[in-house]
């Protein structure tokens, strides 16, 4: 096996040196993840892909830029996260008002993914061989990308991973980062920012981090030696931020699994350097770089924050940027928890379920990538301490590849979901890459080997895709979910979405409604397709999100149009006395005092994926109208 994979490594680098060699390996890269990615972009196979981008697309042109103009009556809305405008800078809902339907968000996502494989492949090979980079990229093109989720995240992950080339492009002992890599760096974390403020900053500190140890010195000059106590402050700052970040965090194993490795980095650091009385720092050279990344960085969010803050009102609009913290058990189920959402086995045999299985044990292990390499960080700087082989090994470059890892765990907080999760993990592979490239030939083989072996269904999968595809069948659905969607679905979900805006056509005869809906905003998309007539900025009503204010709002709202929708579950719970949140018992019992049903949709009894997330609902009518 060993000459096997060596020879293959030989072929793989002969064929990457030749002529347009490396092109072609981007090519082909691109050819798997095209293979793999664009029967997602041809057809929507389930309703749960479509929700999120017709909400956006309804806040975008309704609620945020009406008429084209951003919209004067957000001042008057109550801050809270059942007001998706403000909990954000409005970057995703920006592109939406560009991109009009379903079918062009699903195309914009996938052209700005399509370079991840690349770019990831340049990002391992500058460490590691053709054979590893090209097993890894591809592995990434599956685990990593979804061009059917509408999240930030997945639109972010390309221009983090080419900060972090620009990065890294500096790793040497005494280089001085040039100052238009600095502002470059700078204006993608600005576009991060505006995308999803909470990632973005989160990148922002891991830049500044990398800086900080891109400054460390370790000679004799007396220059960078008598900055020593300013080096411990900022460590000082760190622990500071760590022990703030702990009073934060709502579940035990949060703790081990951000803090752990990060108080032992900072603590083992600190031991090191206030031994060795060579380790000084370069302010000068740290407040030049922090100062030319940070206004690069600013521009584009102060502008957005002054365009919407002039209409929301400034400090309405700041204290909207905690609400996250806030209301944090809303998104934060602790590392166990989350886990647990993927981790779920098929007991019955089929192919289908093998590979449902193998996911299953995949994501287990890809959610504790983050700990594990960590670990394995201040497991090495030990060592490098305790040998004291600082020297031979660059420890100024390790430190600056280990705080990568150490500061991009909290990019991940709050862990929410898979996808906060995937869109960060070329951070980590990365790192564990450059800490195994020396390992013994022995352990190459066998961790070769098995990647070869995990890769093996994600290629039968891209086979399996256009076969797939081939068996679907299609409908466009009415001429108003056609004209939202703008692409094929699959035939029962094409059915019912029409069914769902005959329901409301029928009952309301284009006169305003609002929509009523505790399951997360999945039936405010309709909104999108079968307009409202009337600004609802209250589209998520979860349990834990609403408040009195909020509350008080709705019913306000509600009671200003003649028609509701409402989600038919909540109202069975309601009449059942088996609604378990307060404030949306208030909302049905102010329903059900003023309002009567006239009109119902019923969700297919049909066991289709497709349509699983579809809820029944009953329309109702105010009695006085």
């Amino acid at each position: 096996m060993q000459n096997i994979l060596k020879e293959l490594n030989c072929k793989l680098e002969t064929f990457e040196s030749s002529k347009y060699g490396q092109l072609k390996f981007f090519f082909g890269l691109l050819v798997f993840y095209t293979v793999l990615h664009i029967p997602n972009i041809l057809v929507i196979g389930n309703f749960a892909s479509s929700a999120f981008p017709l909400d956006s697309l309804y806040i975008a042109d309704n609620l945020l830029l009406p008429g084209g103009k951003l919209n004067h009556d957000l001042v008057t809305t109550v801050v809270s996260p059942s007001n998706a405008i403000l909990i954000t800078l409005p970057g995703i809902y920006l592109l939406c008002s560009i991109l009009s339907n379903v079918k062009n968000i699903f195309l914009l996502s996938f052209i700005v993914q399509s370079i991840v494989p690349v770019l990831s492949y340049k990002l391992y090979r500058s460490i590691s061989s053709p054979l590893v980079s090209l097993l890894v990229s591809i592995f990434s093109s599956y685990y990593f990308l979804d061009t059917t989720w509408w999240s930030p995240d997945f639109q972010i992950q390309p221009l983090i991973i080419i900060g972090l080339l620009i990065l890294l492009s500096t790793l040497n002992r005494y280089k001085i980062i040039e100052l238009h890599k600095l502002l470059f760096i700078g204006s993608l974390t600005g576009i991060v920012i505006i995308l999803k403020h909470n990632e973005g900053i989160f990148w922002g500190v891991l830049v500044v981090s990398f800086l900080l140890f891109n400054s460390i010195m370790f000679s004799s000059d007396k220059r960078f030696i008598k900055n020593r106590l300013i080096l411990f402050a900022l460590f000082f700052g760190f622990f500071a931020f760590g022990f703030y970040f702990i009073s934060k965090l709502i579940y035990e194993d949060e703790i081990v699994y951000y803090l752990f490795p990060y108080f032992a980095f900072y603590g083992l650091l600190s031991f090191y350097i206030f031994k060795n009385k060579s380790a000084g720092f370069d302010l000068i050279s740290f407040l030049k770089n922090i100062f030319s990344f940070s206004i690069a960085a600013l521009i584009l969010p102060l502008i957005i924050f002054l365009w919407m803050g002039n209409t929301v009102g400034y400090s309405r609009y700041l204290s909207s940027f905690g609400m996250g913290l806030e209301y944090l058990p809303i998104w934060d189920h602790g590392i166990t928890g989350i886990m647990g959402t993927y981790f779920k086995l098929q007991n019955t045999f089929s192919l289908k379920n093998i590979f449902l299985n193998y996911n299953a044990l995949i994501f287990a292990i890809l959610f504790l990538v983050p700990f594990v390499v960590n670990v394995l960080v201040n497991a090495k700087l030990f060592l490098l301490i305790r040998d004291k082989n600082t020297g031979t090994e660059d420890l100024k470059k390790y430190l600056e590849i280990a705080s990568l890892g150490i500061m991009g765990v909290f990019m991940l907080f709050p862990l929410e979901g898979y996808h906060i999760l995937s869109t960060k993990l070329f951070i980590f592979l990365y790192i564990i890459l450059y800490i195994l490239r020396n390992i013994s030939v022995e352990y190459s083989v066998i961790l070769k080997s098995i990647m070869i072996l995990m890769i093996i269904p994600v290629v039968l999968y891209a086979v399996y895709q256009p076969i797939a595809l081939s068996r679907i069948e299609t409908s466009q659905g009415s001429p108003k979910v056609e004209k939202a969607i703008g692409m094929p679905m699959e035939k029962k979900l094409a059915d019912e979405l029409s069914k769902q805006v005959d329901v409301i056509e029928r009952a309301t005869q284009g006169s305003p409604y609002y929509v009523i809906d505790s399951a997360g905003a999945t039936l405010a998309s309709l909104m999108a397709i079968e307009n409202n007539n009337y600004p609802q900025y209250y589209l998520e009503m979860r349990k834990g999100i609403m408040n009195q204010e909020v509350t008080d709002a709705i019913i306000s709202s509600v009671n200003q149009v003649p028609f509701v929708l409402v989600n038919y579950d909540d109202y069975q719970k309601y009449l059942q006395e088996q609604q378990d949140d307060p404030y949306m018992t208030q909302i049905l019992e102010y329903i059900q005092k003023n309002y009567t049903i006239v009109d119902q949709y019923e969700k297919s009894k049909e066991q289709s994926p497709s349509i699983a997330q579809i809820h029944s609902f009953l329309i109702m009518k105010k009695s006085t109208v």
